[in-house]
């Protein structure tokens, strides 16, 4: 714990004691606490904001022991701020452990990610919990998202502490009291429904967020608003006034799993990337702990979707999401596809949806598919004025893939990289590494892991004995990819994007769909298909000795380049500001 004990000693029965919760490693937007609002760091802000409320005696930064936190540290001292640092996961030990020298009787846990925090609205509920004598106070939903604090006497938040035996109790810090209601008083303070605008976020967890904000301050700067009255109500003002507007929204909804991997949720980030200048993003996943990490990590909002829902629940809990935050828009890739589900979905939002395989009614505004076949694909039913966009051409790879398209091939086969997706449920990984032990050391393997792969310390170690490389989650796949000579890979998404670069490739799959696919495209002379039998291990072998041949790997090639272009994304975000443009 990094503070200064005889400064607080001076002091040591504290009445009411602001903690401020931040750290630098944000999962959506990284070092957001030190960007700068104005010039000056958001942390900082929040930290002023709340020194200025009149019936506050201390203002303590919480942060963890990570060397990342550091300048949040020394950002502290200049400001003449103490400073705790605790444990990166147990942050109601942290609050504990920042109060313990101080005897406060009341806390108030702030989140360091409001620059906007409303020093009034901080007063009024510090007042109405002191005349209410309840245990917990909260403005969740009575005001803007982005100005809320919770008040908690300091006795609730020890036995809080005392009793919290989950991971969720011990990292959030009023966890435990919002899950045992009947052993305290909780009162949520209410402001007037003026003041009741949850639907207005003013939170920093993406960039997005955060230029919201920005033009927001500087509206208040301009007015002279920044220190004077409720800020809220000048902030509701300025949003209703439409003179600080978001972008229009749209919900991403997919799902990854160990079994089916992320394809589904890279293709709708690939798309989104080409859209970024009209349209923001939120995702709607179920709740597989790989799928929302790698979304958070790529910078989105996640509405988390219980695995145990129906499919009933789960449209009311997407409905209740979509008017909260004002979302017209979705774009639903889900394999198989659910026509029921869409159709639901269709009553209350604009939808794209991704298919495959066809025969079902689709009731969406949008009608995307990318299979090979997708012409000739049939169809139970379909609106007239549905927007079709079919074929390979609409291949949703990543915009960067284009820089790294393969022109030539080399005389000779000598790197060649292995990839079966995010998660290689079927861990052909592990199949194709004891095929490759047989061959003579004429290759250098390399070989692709993605994040939801379940082995991968003794996938290493396995490896390591035959001295073949191992890379887990590049940051630039199809750098990697455009260096290679030849790529053994699965049938999902990646399969077009071999195709896009120029790359001759081996397809292996246990999946069906992908199994249909390879097979499409082996009789386009786009890739070798290969079937996960008994006789995997001899048929990679003589397979990649048929793709020594310079010719056939030019052939291959060309005939991958020809089915796909890598402008996909281009023509389907083009398409969609087409026909959701006239909507805003």
């Amino acid at each position: 714990m990094n503070f200064d004990m005889a400064k607080m000693k001076k002091n040591n029965n504290t009445g009411v004691l602001v903690i401020i919760q931040a750290r630098m490693a944000s999962s959506r937007l990284p070092e957001k606490i030190i960007m700068k609002l104005d010039g000056i760091p958001l942390i900082q802000h929040t930290i002023e904001r709340a020194k200025k409320a009149t019936n506050v005696d201390k203002v303590i930064l919480a942060t963890s022991k990570d060397r990342l936190n550091d300048p949040v540290e020394k950002l502290c001292r200049n400001l003449d701020a103490i400073c705790v640092r605790g444990e990166e996961n147990e942050v109601l030990s942290r609050f504990i452990k920042a109060a313990e020298g101080l005897h406060p009787e009341i806390i108030v846990r702030i989140c360091g990610d409001e620059p906007l925090l409303d020093t009034k609205i901080l007063e009024k509920s510090i007042e109405m919990h002191k005349s209410a004598g309840v245990d917990y106070s909260t403005t969740v939903g009575s005001v803007p998202k982005g100005l809320d604090v919770e008040v908690i006497n300091y006795d609730a938040l020890k036995t809080a502490y005392e009793n919290a035996k989950t991971e969720e109790q011990q990292e959030h810090v009023t966890k435990y009291i919002l899950d045992n209601p009947k052993d305290f008083k909780i009162q949520k303070v209410d402001f007037g429904k003026h003041l009741a605008r949850p639907d207005i976020a003013l939170t920093v967890d993406t960039k997005e967020d955060f230029e919201f904000v920005e033009k927001i301050y500087y509206l208040l700067k301009k007015s002279n608003s920044l220190y004077s009255g409720i800020l809220a109500e000048k902030i509701i003002e300025i949003v209703d006034n439409n003179e600080a507007e978001r972008k229009p929204i749209i919900l991403l909804r997919a799902d990854g799993s160990k079994e089916k991997g992320i394809g589904d949720i890279i293709s709708l980030i690939n798309i989104s990337k080409h859209l970024k200048d009209n349209f923001e993003f939120r995702f709607a996943l179920r709740d597989y702990e790989g799928g929302i990490d790698f979304v958070k990590k790529k910078g989105y909002d996640v509405l988390c979707l219980p695995v145990d829902n129906s499919k009933e629940e789960e449209v009311k809990q997407i409905e209740s999401y979509c008017r909260l935050n004002k979302i017209k828009y979705c774009i639903i890739e889900i394999v198989p596809n659910d026509a029921a589900y869409v159709r639901k979905l269709s009553k209350f939002l604009k939808v794209l949806v991704v298919d495959f395989e066809g025969n079902i009614e689709v009731y969406s505004d949008i009608l995307l598919s990318w299979n090979i076949s997708a012409d000739s694909l049939k169809y139970d039913y379909m609106d007239k004025n549905i927007l079709k966009l079919l074929g390979p051409k609409y291949t949703p790879l990543g915009k960067e893939l284009l820089n790294y398209q393969k022109k030539n091939q080399n005389k000779v086969v000598k790197n060649i990289v292995i990839v079966f997706g995010g998660t290689d449920a079927f861990n052909l990984s592990f199949i194709l590494l004891d095929a490759i032990s047989k061959i003579e050391n004429r290759y250098n393997f390399t070989f692709i892991l993605g994040p939801g792969f379940a082995k991968t310390d003794s996938f290493k170690e396995k490896a390591q004995k035959i001295k073949c490389k191992v890379i887990i989650s590049p940051k630039n796949i199809h750098e990697i990819f455009s260096e290679s000579d030849l790529v053994i890979s699965g049938g999902g998404l990646t399969s077009f994007e071999l195709a896009g670069l120029g790359l001759p490739f081996i397809g292996i799959s246990k999946t069906s769909w992908e199994i249909k696919r390879l097979k499409r495209m082996d009789s386009l002379g786009i890739c070798r298909f290969i079937a996960a039998d008994k006789n995997l291990n001899r048929n990679v072998i003589s397979m990649i000795e048929e793709l020594s041949s310079q010719e056939k790997r030019m052939k291959t090639a060309e005939n991958g380049r020809r089915l796909v272009d890598g402008k996909g994304c281009l023509r389907i975000a083009e398409a969609i500001k087409s026909r959701w443009k006239n909507d805003n």
